[in-house]
């Protein structure tokens, strides 16, 4: 097995470098191409003394200079931080200054010093660090925290090449193949649909990942040649709507539907659309992309569940105590085995709350994630997810603590008192705000837009008296959802 996350891509692209590798539009890079600009990437780090041990932040838009960097970065021997464009300013910038990037690669002021891919064509740079250590961090994907604080959860190499190696007992793909990518780096799903396919051969197609442009990618062309393609269930009920799009999903002989809960009606529906194979993945960023797979084939019925550990992956379903619960009773899911990384990035405490000992593996080091996530193992041994221990939700693929939004809105001076819940069904949900204090509704949700990701900004923000309590003087969030 590789020992560096990117060592697949460095062999394939060295006997193979005439192969088209990334495709953006009719750009298309080859290996070879990828292979030359990425080492000069990691030439220009190095000159900087940006090495093993460093950590270097990337915010650039999906296309060919963007793999050039991320691949760049771990050529290097340095660990990449992405930043979604599409945050905040402020947010990026906080990011970046807690995890300790000590470098950007991209054309905005984040307070650090920054690179552009200009720059790394324009030299070449010292020889870079060649890592041969596979507990090495590889990357830090940062997730929503319930005070406001972006938590960073670092991945090192040896993680995500065993990911890597147990997906191949259920993607199948190699040359000749097409896989559309619309996932931002700044998701860990993308480190798969970057990262695995260039490592067999696979041409990745970078889409347009903006709304204006979300029924215009590769699939809506009527002589696309996409063949593999993953998604959140809520967008692909999106592509589902559009007559174009849905002709290319059911061509695609390769689809994955990840990041949130699978309706049974959607299952169905794409089941009987997508003529090859059909997966339901689950997985938080902490456990490593993915850490169950189920195969959905016909007939599908109830439940949907995520399936089955992957190989080298365990799933616990636990009590409060820490304890297993019996057949098939619900409790917390925890994950133990080669896919649970190193915690948070210079949180200590809440990894220790998070990452426990792993009482079931001989390795005195080893450790369970607790996911918070609640579950039972039906007795064929497959795994249904039913919610939530806590705050935290799955919004159109995004996961969302309610806890960090509440905290931007009591952040801001004028609001008194506030509150934040989930309102819809499953279909329409979105999240909505109550505060207390002068201004006006719009206002209070322009400024949180300011501090928050996109989708974690409420869709509506209303001003109030007062916030409906219980006996105990709590707010009573059920009565306050009941207002929408």
């Amino acid at each position: 097995m590789p020992i560096l996350l990117h060592d697949p891509i460095l062999a394939w692209g060295a006997e193979h470098s005439g192969d088209p590798a990334v495709r953006v539009g009719d750009r298309t890079l080859s290996y070879g191409e990828l292979l030359e600009r990425s080492e000069q990437t990691a030439r220009a780090l190095a000159a900087r003394e940006l090495g093993p041990g460093s950590l270097v932040a990337v915010c650039l838009p999906p296309g060919v200079d963007l793999i050039v960097a991320l691949l760049g970065v771990l050529r290097s021997g340095a660990a990449y931080l992405p930043l979604d464009p599409s945050d905040p300013p402020a947010r990026r910038t906080t990011a970046a200054s807690e995890l300790g990037a000590a470098a950007l690669i991209g054309h905005e002021d984040l307070g650090l010093p920054a690179l552009t891919p200009a720059t790394f064509a324009a030299e070449t740079g010292a020889e870079p660090v060649r890592l041969t250590d596979p507990d090495a961090l590889a990357y830090v994907i940062t997730t929503s925290g319930t005070t406001g604080r972006p938590k960073g959860v670092m991945v090192p190499h040896r993680c995500a090449v065993a990911l890597f190696d147990a997906m191949g007992d259920h993607v199948e793909a190699g040359p000749g193949d097409v896989w559309l990518s619309m996932t931002s780096p700044a998701f860990d799903i993308s480190v798969f649909e970057l990262f695995w396919t260039l490592g067999r051969g696979v041409l990745v197609d970078l889409a347009d990942t903006s709304p204006a442009a979300l029924f215009s990618t590769p699939l809506a062309r009527e002589d696309h040649d996409i063949t593999h393609f993953q998604a959140t269930p809520t967008l692909l009920s999106g592509l589902l709507m559009d007559a174009a799009t849905r002709r290319g999903i059911a061509c695609l002989r390769h689809l994955t539907s990840t990041g949130e809960a699978l309706p049974l009606t959607l299952a169905r529906e794409l089941r009987d659309l997508v003529p090859g194979r059909l997966l339901n993945a689950y997985g938080p960023t902490e456990a490593t992309i993915w850490a169950t797979v189920d195969r959905i084939d016909r007939p599908v019925e109830p439940p949907v569940t995520i399936g089955r550990p992957l190989r080298g992956q365990r799933v616990h379903v636990l009590d409060p105590s820490g304890a297993p619960v019996g057949d098939g009773e619900e409790g917390e899911l925890a994950i133990g085995g080669s896919g649970v990384t190193l915690g948070y990035l210079g949180q200590p405490e809440l990894t220790a709350d998070r990452f426990v000992a792993d009482p079931w593996s001989e390795d005195p080091a080893a450790r369970l994630y607790r996911t918070g996530d609640l579950g039972h193992v039906l007795a064929d041994g497959r795994v249904v997810c039913r919610g939530r221990t806590d705050r935290q939700i799955k919004l159109r693929g995004h996961r969302i603590e309610l806890d960090e939004v509440e905290h931007a809105l009591l952040a801001l001076p004028d609001v008194d008192a506030g509150a934040v819940v989930v309102v819809g069904d499953e279909d329409s949900r979105r999240i909505v705000a109550a505060a207390v204090g002068p201004g006006h509704g719009a206002d209070v949700r322009r400024r949180l837009a300011e501090v928050l990701p996109p989708p974690a900004v409420p869709s509506e923000v209303r001003l109030v008296a007062d916030l409906p309590r219980s006996s105990s003087g709590k707010v009573d969030r059920r009565a306050l959802s009941s207002t929408w």
